[in-house]
């Protein structure tokens, strides 16, 4: 229980908290306008769905295999993007469309492994009930919004005063590091690990994978919605007067 409740805290904790860190490093090139807020909400809305779909469809339609092997080389190939500290390259010049700029910025800087980090609840509640079929994963939906909870609270009051951009931009990128080895190594001990129920003989399978879905769905569902939700919260404070107060230097 402890690898998949570890690998949850952590996903959900890095998720909101690479919100308002890239925010903070992208705010005095881009000011805090109105779309400069509804370009960042855009972004971190559809990569929140599109990684609820991917979590769907690979449950749907992968075995267990080729559904660990898929995400552990997405998260291989999302270390490239370390650190993620924000190019000079995209810095505007003044004569270029912002939201274009902003966007591929965000795409390039965290766009995969923020993608990943939203289908980490689904997919680890999925492993989870592959390992203990008899244990119906609540918990977890439970303690991924408490670490969500504690990046949003957390940045402003016990991070950003007391640490730069830079040096919390490489703590976050050491802390994704470790979540991407703890997740490929909880899937793959999602599938070599005997199944603790013994009660389930072949016949039994179809019904129990349906089952499998069918608790899992109804999770990740609450789970995004709860997740736009605190995206309202946070880049509302986070990118509006933030961004007008680092500008200013404060």
């Amino acid at each position: 229980m402890f690898p998949y409740a570890l690998t949850i805290f952590l996903s959900a904790f890095l998720l909101f908290l690479v919100q308002p860190l890239i925010a903070k490093q992208i705010l005095p090139w881009f000011g805090g306008s109105a779309s400069v807020w509804n370009t960042c909400m855009l972004f971190f809305q559809s990569l929140l769905l599109a990684g609820y779909a991917y979590a769907d469809r690979s449950v749907h339609q992968l075995n267990a295999t080729r559904q660990v092997g898929l995400h552990a080389t997405l998260l291989l190939l999302s270390l490239v993007s370390l650190p993620i500290i924000a190019s000079e390259s995209w810095k505007p010049l003044g004569d270029e469309d912002p939201i274009l700029r902003i966007l591929g910025l965000l795409i390039a800087t965290i766009g995969l492994p923020y993608a990943l980090l939203s289908t980490t609840t689904p997919l680890i509640q999925a492993w989870y009930w592959r390992s203990f079929r008899q244990a119906v994963p609540y918990r977890l939906f439970a303690l991924s919004n408490a670490a969500s909870l504690a990046a949003l609270l957390g940045y402003p009051t016990l991070i950003e005063p007391f640490f730069g951009g830079r040096e919390t931009a490489i703590a976050w990128s050491i802390g994704y590091a470790v979540f991407a080895i703890l997740c490929i190594w909880v899937g793959w001990r999602s599938i070599s690990a005997p199944q603790r129920s013994t009660s389930i003989d072949n016949d039994q399978r179809p019904a129990d994978e349906h089952l499998n879905t069918a608790v899992i769905q109804p999770c990740s569902t609450r789970s995004g919605r709860f997740a736009i939700a605190q995206q309202n919260l946070i880049l509302g404070p986070v990118i509006c007067p933030g961004f007008s107060r680092t500008a200013c230097g404060y």
